[in-house]
């Protein structure tokens, strides 16, 4: 009969499942037809269907449609804790509106219930009238109720007055567990936790979890010690720790997906992106931090969002910069569209004096590496404002600092800032930036010749970063490389050293070709006998593929360029040939590949190679920066006569005159300051 009915397309329709209901039009009918105490008996009676099958969305259907405000503050209970745990506020932000008003004299549970939601979407003036609404009714012995009360209330402490007064509560709701190892336990110990790690106090941070994992061991809990031992991950990475860091978080991928998503109220991805950032793995850090930004945005967690926007702009930052530094064409857009998200979040869902410090603070760095015109008021008020920021924050800001000197090559004001980090870092026990800051005093003593310092620093540099998993800068070759040349040089941590240079790609110099005073090609350690080589084209080639750098050169701007004067047809295969020569020729010095063809543009690979081109455009930079008798005397000594002299070369002529013009300069500096 039924199938009948469907065929003919009268009252009936079949589900997918095999089960049969009323055709749509015909139910319509039959509610339009219905008196009001009969359809409101209908929609009780579904009410309490779902209600049996828990399916707590369609229930809170009815009780909107039956006006039944008990059974949606009903619902509410029910289900609340497990629509958080998802990230689903949606169905809460209608359900709360609904009732409006009556949740203020429904009780203890409903007001803590909405107190929690509203801390755990970021608004905390209107969580925290929630919580002190409930807590002076919770019944003495409901402490379950109690406990979660006051844990979101510590939320809103640390969100709107200072971790201190959001620790000295939980450390009241600490000292009266029953429980130390139970789930409850979990509950309030990891808020102080995410407390300690971002107020910088990374010993208590990690003492106070080991002390909880080993709680959790002698109860023989292992589900909650694994909860506490993910948490690891972001106490490793505050601690410059980034191969821990790494270890915890994919331990922590073990756990259930219904633990995670609970767990997930304190997130660990934004620090693991960062630590795999860090170890060298760059696409494995974007793939998690875009997945955390992505979950983050879904489920609501807005006390979070903030920090992951922040470390979003941090991570785009560095990538782009080692990219930049190694020549490649790459923009900071995307670090300042997560940059302006951080600095818009930061104000509208946190409110103490710390967040707007990290806005400050923030806002002046961006600035200072991004904004033209004189920078001297933008340190000013850098500085006026470090001594309020944590040691955190004052660790990123230093490096920064030392960062933006290095890259205008001021080397004094870069090592004063980089000293300062390891001292904010060491006192506190957080090794990130101080690690990277041995680096930039080890780059500063190779560049001032000064072995032994040189030495000391190189050493303790490679050491931390091989202890604690920081690889990563090490690809920015052109600030890198010098370490790790001094390192193969003098022996200094040698397996370290070639581990990194596996890990970069860095390869040791085989050549050194000299430019100044005419052209020749030298074993790297031997700069008294010259590589023989074939021609003098073949010799202009080479000098004229180096002076194009990485750009590189296309076969007829060779032929242009180099055999002008020919009228030969068959000029590509004379360039071939020369080509072919002078891989055969530096190969002789053990340098494979020398000539890269990209795209139809030939360049030389300079890996193996260091040109006396390169190290004087660097003193430049620095004289041009700062002059100083050091750098003006470094000038004088590599000028040996004319950029490439015995080539009668146009291509040469631009280079030519702009070095002879700095190298007059540089005499005229030094008979100013009667060095000469």
């Amino acid at each position: 009969m039924l199938e009948g009915l469907v065929s003919r397309n009268i009252f009936t329709i079949k589900t997918g499942s095999g089960l049969y209901r009323y055709h749509t039009l015909f139910r319509e009918g039959l509610l339009e037809n219905v008196d009001t105490s009969q359809r409101l008996l209908l929609q009780r009676k579904a009410a309490k269907y779902y209600w049996d099958k828990k399916e707590f969305s369609k229930v809170a259907e009815y009780a909107i449609r039956l006006d039944d405000k008990k059974l949606l503050q009903n619902i509410i209970l029910e289900c609340y804790k497990d629509l958080m745990k998802t990230g689903n506020y949606s169905d809460l932000r209608l359900w709360f509106q609904v009732l409006g008003n009556d949740v203020e004299a429904a009780g203890p549970e409903i007001l803590v219930a909405k107190g929690a939601f509203l801390s755990s979407i970021g608004n905390f003036t209107d969580a925290k009238t929630c919580l002190d609404g409930a807590i002076p009714l919770i019944k003495e012995n409901d402490k379950e109720l109690y406990m979660e009360a006051m844990v979101h209330k510590a939320r809103v402490l640390r969100n709107f007055v200072s971790f201190e007064a959001s620790n000295k509560l939980l450390d009241e709701l600490i000292a009266n567990l029953d429980n130390l190892a139970s789930e409850t336990a979990y509950a309030v110990v990891i808020e102080k936790l995410y407390n300690l790690c971002w107020n910088s106090q990374i010993n208590d941070a990690y003492a106070l979890a080991l002390q909880m994992i080993e709680n959790c061991a002698r109860a023989g809990n292992l589900k909650v010690r694994s909860w506490f031992e993910r948490y690891l991950c972001a106490i490793h990475f505050f601690a410059g720790r980034m191969n821990d860091s790494v270890y915890y978080y994919e331990k922590s991928l073990k756990l259930s997906e219904d633990e995670l998503q609970y767990l997930d109220m304190h997130g660990i991805g934004i620090y693991a992106a960062k630590a795999y950032q860090m170890f060298g793995d760059r696409n494995r850090s974007l793939s998690i931090l875009t997945d955390e930004l992505r979950k983050m945005r879904s489920t609501g967690k807005y006390e979070e969002m903030w920090s992951g926007y922040l470390f979003a702009a941090e991570i785009h930052f560095q990538n782009t910069s080692i990219d930049r530094t190694n020549g490649e064409s790459a923009t900071y857009e995307t670090t300042m569209k997560y940059f302006t998200l951080a600095d818009e979040y930061a104000p509208l869902y946190r409110k103490t004096d710390f967040q707007m410090q990290w806005a400050i603070m923030q806002r002046l760095t961006y600035s200072l590496m991004f904004a033209s015109g004189p920078k001297e008021e933008i340190i000013n008020e850098i500085y006026s404002n470090l001594g309020k920021a944590g040691n955190y924050l004052k660790s990123v800001i230093l490096a920064r600092l030392y960062g933006y000197y290095a890259a205008v090559s001021d080397l004094p004001n870069a090592v004063k800032c980089a000293k300062l980090c390891i001292e904010v870092g060491e006192k506190s026990n957080m090794q990130l930036h101080s690690t990277l800051a041995y680096g930039m005093l080890a780059r500063a003593a190779i560049a001032a010749a000064d072995k032994n310092e040189a030495a000391n620093y190189t050493e303790h540099h490679l050491r931390l970063c091989s202890d604690n998993g920081i690889y990563e800068y090490f690809k920015a070759r052109k600030e890198y490389d010098p370490i790790l040349e001094f390192a193969y040089d003098n022996d200094i941590e040698p397996n370290i050293t070639k581990q990194i240079m596996e890990f970069t790609g860095y390869k040791t110099k085989k050549a050194y070709i000299k430019t100044f005073g005419g052209f020749a090609v030298f074993p790297y350690n031997d700069r008294e006998n010259p590589l023989k080589m074939r021609t003098k084209k073949e010799r202009e080639l080479l000098a004229y593929l180096l002076d194009a750098e990485i750009q590189g050169v296309t076969k007829e701007e060779i032929y242009n360029a180099v055999w002008p004067e020919s009228e030969s047809d068959n000029v590509k295969k004379l360039i071939g040939v020369n080509l072919t020569q002078i891989k055969k020729d530096l190969a002789e010095l053990g340098i494979e590949n020398s000539v890269i063809c990209h795209e139809k543009q030939y360049s030389i690979c300079r890996d193996e190679i260091k040109c006396d081109m390169d190290i004087f455009e660097a003193t430049v930079e620095k004289f041009n920066h700062k002059s100083s008798n050091e750098e003006s005397q470094k000038l004088l000594s590599l000028y040996k006569g004319e950029y490439l002299s015995d080539f009668e070369a146009l291509w040469a002529m631009s280079k030519r005159i702009k070095y002879r013009e700095i190298y007059e300069k540089a005499i005229k500096y030094c008979l100013q300051n009667e060095l000469m």
